[in-house]
C-alpha cells in the first residue's frame, strides 16, 4: 500500500489505511504462512475504505490498490487461490474503468489499470493451461494497450511497465507454442526492447538486468522456432544478454549471477542440440555456468538447479566429443571432466535432500546413468567401484537413499559392460592389459552379484 502523500484528514480512512499497509507489509515478507492473515487484514482495511470511494479521488485508488494487493497474495498461493484472486484482479479493473480519473492524473488511472491486467495476465500465465494462457494474452494485450503512449512517468515507471506487458505477451506466446504464437512472441519482444533499451540501464541495474532477461528470453523463442536462422537468432539474443552481465555491477547481486549463468547455461543447450560441430563452445559457455555461481550452489535451491544442469550439459558435450575421438587420442582429460562432473553433481544433489529438498533427484539419476556410461565406454576397471559406492548400502551411506533409476542404470550397465568384456577376452588372450581385463571382469561380475542382491533386499 503506498504511503498518502499527505496527512489523512478523517480518522476512519486513516483507520483503512493503516490495514492495508499492515497486509501489504505482511506480503512483502513473502511468507506463505501469514497469507490468510494478509487476506484478512486486506479485507478489513477495504471494508473499512469501501464508505469512502463513491466520490473518488485518493480513497478509490487506494482501494483498488488494496484489491490489486489481496489479488497478488492469492495469486501465490497458485491453483488454491486462483479463482478468489481473479475476483479481486475483477473488482479493481470495475473500480478503475469506472473511474473518470484517480490519483493524481489519467496517466496514474491508465498506468494503476495497466497494472491490474499485468498481474491478473500473470496470475493466469502461472497457471499454465493453454486456454489460461490465451486468456492472459488478452490480458497483456489491455495492460499494453493502456499504457501506450504514456509519458515516461515518474522514474520511468510507465514507460517500464510497458515494456513488461510486452515481455509477459511474449511469454505467454512462447509457452502456448504454435509456430504462429512462437511468430509473434518475437514480435512481442522485439516490441519490447526499443522500450527497454530507451530507459536508463547504466543508471538503473534493475533495467539492465530485465533488457537481459528480454534477450536472453528471446533467444529461447527464437530456439523454439528451429531452423538454421532461428539458431543464429538464437544465439545473437544469448550473446546480447552476455554482453549487458558480463564484468557490470549487476553481478554483485545474486540474482545477476543467476541470470548470466542461466543465459549461458541456454547458450550451452542451444549448441548441444543443434551444432555437433561447436562442441568445445557448449563446453566452454556449461564452464561459464557453473564458474559463474561457483560457491553458490549450495546455499540457495535456485542456484543449485542451475549449477547440476551445466554439469550434466559439461556431461554431454564430453560425450559429444569422446564419440569423435580417433583411436590413439589422449581423451584421459575429457573423461576426467565429466566424471567430476557427475560427482560433483551427485553429490550436491545429495546435499539438498538431506536438507529436505528431494527435487534434485532425477537430475542426479540422469547424472549417475551419464557417469556409468562414461566407465563402461572408456574406464571399465572402475565402473563397478563407481557402481557400488552409488548404490550398495554397506559401501556407503548415501547409497541407502539411491532411486530406483539409478539402481536400474546401475543394474543395466554392469550387465552390459560385463557381457561386451567377456565378449572381448577371448580375442584379448596373450596380449598386452590382459590382466587388467581378467581384474575387471572379476570386479564386475562380483558387482554383478552384490546388486542382485540388494535389489532382493529393497524389494523384500
Amino acid at each position: 500500500m503506498e504511503n498518502p502523500a499527505a496527512p489523512v484528514p478523517n480518522p476512519k480512512i486513516a483507520e483503512a489505511l493503516a490495514f492495508l499497509q499492515a497486509a501489504e507489509q505482511s506480503a512483502a515478507t513473502g511468507d506463505p504462512s501469514r497469507a490468510a492473515w494478509t487476506v484478512q487484514q486486506f479485507d478489513e482495511g477495504l471494508s473499512r475504505l469501501q464508505p469512502f470511494i463513491k466520490d473518488g479521488g485518493d480513497p478509490l485508488r487506494w482501494f483498488s490498490l488494496g484489491l490489486l494487493g489481496r489479488a497478488n497474495v492469492l495469486r501465490s498461493r497458485g491453483e488454491a487461490g486462483l479463482a478468489e484472486a481473479l475476483k479481486s484482479y475483477d473488482g479493481a479493473v470495475k473500480v478503475l474503468t469506472a473511474a473518470s480519473a484517480t490519483g493524481p492524473s489519467e496517466e496514474f488511472r491508465r498506468d494503476d489499470l495497466g497494472n491490474v491486467w499485468i498481474n491478473r495476465g500473470l496470475a493466469l500465465l502461472a497457471a499454465g493451461a493453454p486456454e489460461q494462457l490465451a486468456e492472459a494474452v488478452k490480458n497483456f494485450d489491455a495492460c499494453i494497450e493502456l499504457r501506450t503512449g504514456l509519458s515516461e512517468g515518474p522514474n520511468h515507471q510507465f514507460r517500464f511497465g510497458l515494456a513488461a506487458g510486452w515481455m509477459n505477451r511474449a511469454d505467454a506466446l512462447t509457452r502456448l507454442g504454435s509456430p504462429e504464437n512462437l511468430a509473434e512472441a518475437l514480435r512481442s519482444y522485439d516490441a519490447a526492447l526499443p522500450v527497454m533499451q530507451a530507459l536508463p540501464i547504466n543508471e538503473n541495474d534493475w533495467f539492465r538486468h530485465r533488457l537481459a532477461v528480454a534477450w536472453m528470453n528471446r533467444g529461447i523463442t527464437a530456439q523454439a522456432i528451429g531452423g538454421a536462422e532461428s539458431v543464429a537468432e538464437a544465439l545473437k539474443g544469448f550473446d546480447r544478454a552476455i554482453e549487458l552481465l558480463a564484468g557490470h555491477r549487476v553481478l554483485e547481486r545474486p540474482e545477476g549471477k543467476h541470470l548470466l549463468a542461466c543465459v549461458w547455461l541456454n547458450r550451452a543447450g542451444l549448441l548441444l542440440a543443434t551444432s555437433p560441430e561447436k562442441m568445445t563452445e557448449a563446453r566452454e559457455a556449461a564452464l561459464a555456468a557453473k564458474e559463474t555461481i561457483a560457491g553458490m550452489e549450495e546455499q540457495q535451491p535456485g542456484m543449485a538447479d542451475v549449477a547440476l544442469k551445466a554439469r550434466h550439459a559439461i556431461c554431454r558435450a564430453a560425450a559429444a566429443r569422446l564419440a569423435e575421438a580417433k583411436p590413439g587420442d589422449d581423451v584421459k582429460e575429457l573423461i576426467g571432466e565429466a566424471t567430476d562432473a557427475v560427482d560433483e553433481g551427485l553429490a550436491l544433489s545429495r546435499l539438498w535432500e538431506e536438507r529436505g529438498l528431494a527435487a534434485f533427484k532425477p537430475m542426479e539419476a540422469e547424472l549417475f546413468r551419464f557417469g556409468t556410461e562414461i566407465y563402461s565406454k572408456h574406464q571399465p576397471h572402475f565402473l563397478a567401484e563407481f557402481v557400488l559406492e552409488n548404490l550398495d548400502p554397506e559401501r556407503s551411506a548415501v547409497a541407502k537413499k539411491a532411486s530406483a533409476p539409478m539402481m536400474q542404470a546401475g543394474v543395466e550397465a554392469v550387465a552390459k559392460t560385463l557381457q561386451g568384456l567377456q565378449a572381448r577376452g577371448f580375442g584379448e588372450l596373450g596380449k598386452p592389459g590382459m590382466e587388467r581385463l581378467i581384474e575387471a571382469l572379476g570386479d564386475l561380475r562380483a558387482a554383478d552379484e552384490r546388486l542382485r542382491a540388494v535389489r532382493m533386499r529393497v524389494r523384500a
